[in-house]
């Protein structure tokens, strides 16, 4: 996948995330706004997806009308991409709505190819309702594995003092971020929920995967349409699911991202000013 713009390309290639304005028209934002209201939320205080809902007629119907919404302005900046389905992603209101920094699933095989997500928001996001804010150029620091029984790592926001952008978007534009790049946002301080939607977008020949561990082994798996309507809402929930193994791997094999690793490689790449370096040793 590639953008067709090469200065968004090269921003995208720099930070792990890039705006793009004018993408989506507001009569498709309508077509979203009222797919949500068929959910019939009225009362949410957290980050929430319909992917996490057994809800799988409703969830195949949102994901088709996705592709098809999405389908001209991804031609339109794209080149050599598949697009992986979409799905809502909510912002309820209050402190609980605070999504900390974090990578998102790997859905492809990142050793080989990229996946990234289309962020679109139906209203106007700025800091005060939950922007998307990243961690500059995290993309770049590791080729690990995330997945429902590998999670990424968690930061709350304190926890980095550098590097962190924030892209606050008009309606109609939206964020693509790879996935490997740390992103999160702050709590939904209005009185409304953030209704936005995630479509996911990779190399036009990957194939769809998820890592899903039982003790020392891996399974790589098949993330075919059953494995998005029905497995990750189960196995999300602990639950059992008879899905399509690819291969076997054994745990210590893969590169899994911890605290520790990261903050080397934050500071690596966002050293400490001379003042905290002294600051940090006093509060040893």
């Amino acid at each position: 996948m590639r953008l067709r713009s090469d200065r968004l390309q090269r921003i995208y290639e720099e930070d792990g995330a890039v705006i793009i304005h004018n993408f989506i028209t507001k009569d498709k934002l309508k077509v979203i706004q009222d797919y949500f209201e068929e959910l019939k939320i009225n009362d949410l205080d957290k980050i929430h997806s319909n992917m996490l809902d057994p809800i799988p007629e409703f969830n195949q119907r949102f994901r088709n009308k996705c592709v098809e919404l999405f389908d001209d302005p991804i031609k339109r900046h794209f080149k050599d991409y598949r697009v992986a389905g979409g799905a809502f992603l909510l912002k309820g209101c209050g402190k609980n709505s605070l999504s900390s920094l974090h990578q998102d699933w790997n859905i492809v095989d990142e050793s080989v190819y990229e996946s990234a997500t289309i962020f679109c928001p139906v209203e106007d996001v700025t800091l005060k309702n939950g922007c998307l804010q990243i961690i500059k150029g995290s993309h770049k620091w590791f080729n690990n594995v995330r997945s429902i029984t590998m999670p990424s790592v968690f930061l709350n926001f304190n926890q980095v003092d550098k590097g962190i952008k924030a892209l606050p978007l008009k309606a109609g534009d939206v964020v693509v971020f790879n996935h490997r790049v740390f992103h999160g946002s702050k709590a939904n301080l209005s009185k409304k929920i953030r209704v936005a939607v995630a479509v996911g977008i990779t190399s036009k020949n990957a194939k769809f995967i998820h890592y899903h561990r039982k003790n020392e082994e891996v399974n790589i798996i098949e993330a075919n349409d059953d494995f998005s309507y029905h497995g990750i809402a189960k196995l999300f929930k602990g639950e059992e699911f008879d899905y399509k193994i690819i291969e076997k791997v054994k745990y210590n094999q893969l590169e899994v991202t911890d605290i520790e690793k990261f903050n080397v490689a934050y500071r690596e790449h966002y050293p400490l000013n001379i003042f905290n370096r002294v600051l940090n040793k006093f509060n040893r």
